[in-house]
């Protein structure tokens, strides 16, 4: 591994479990993003990332203006989350919330030790993740979409090979904000490299 004494990790999360867990991590702070915003001493970062967190949030443009903030200049951020438009994320909000979450833990049982919290799929949807963090200031916002949904269908080959079907049309017609999950890039002013946005 390359030295990276001039490093620190620094991992927030609402589990302490899943902190305590992380041997990468240099400081481990307990936290819950989704109701009380980024502690401030996450501040001055120069790469914040989050993976399946950004659908939880009540308030996108609130958040984006919190890492913006904890940002230093010319510094990074990346995102992995569910998208609002995806099928699965449509019926999570059509569905009370105790039959989505035992449909989603009979389709994925793995994913019961991780799963299941309340999502709000605010702006989660590629244009919408976009412009947000765009208000929040950022440059050069690139997003990538998977529309790949079919895994959550494959107790049943039939649903799973229409699923295939609709991921291949949205894909074909570049239907972006009907997609599944978005992974968002966006760079904070001050650095060498700043520029206009893209999707890809």
């Amino acid at each position: 591994m390359a030295d990276r004494s001039d490093v620190t990790i620094v991992g927030i999360d609402v589990l302490p479990d899943d902190l305590e867990d992380n041997d990468a991590l240099d400081v481990r702070i307990e936290a819950d993003v989704v109701k009380d915003g980024l502690p401030a001493r996450a501040g001055n970062a120069g790469l914040l990332t989050s993976r399946m967190v950004v659908e939880h949030l009540e308030d996108l443009d609130r958040f984006a203006a919190e890492v913006y903030d904890a940002l230093a200049p010319g510094a990074r951020t990346l995102h992995l989350f569910a998208a609002r438009y995806s099928v699965f994320a449509i019926l999570n909000r059509i569905l009370p919330e105790a039959v989505a979450r035992r449909v989603l833990f009979y389709l994925r049982p793995a994913a019961q030790d991780v799963c299941g919290f309340v999502t709000h799929y605010d702006h989660t949807h590629d244009s919408g993740a976009r412009a947000a963090f765009r208000r929040a200031g950022f440059e050069r916002v690139t997003t990538d979409v998977s529309y790949n949904v079919s895994p959550y269908f494959a107790f049943f080959v039939p649903l799973f090979v229409v699923a295939r079907l609709w991921e291949s049309l949205l894909r074909r017609l570049r239907l972006r904000n009907l997609g599944a999950y978005v992974l968002l890039y966006a760079e904070k002013p001050g650095g060498a490299a700043d520029g206009e946005d893209t999707a890809s």
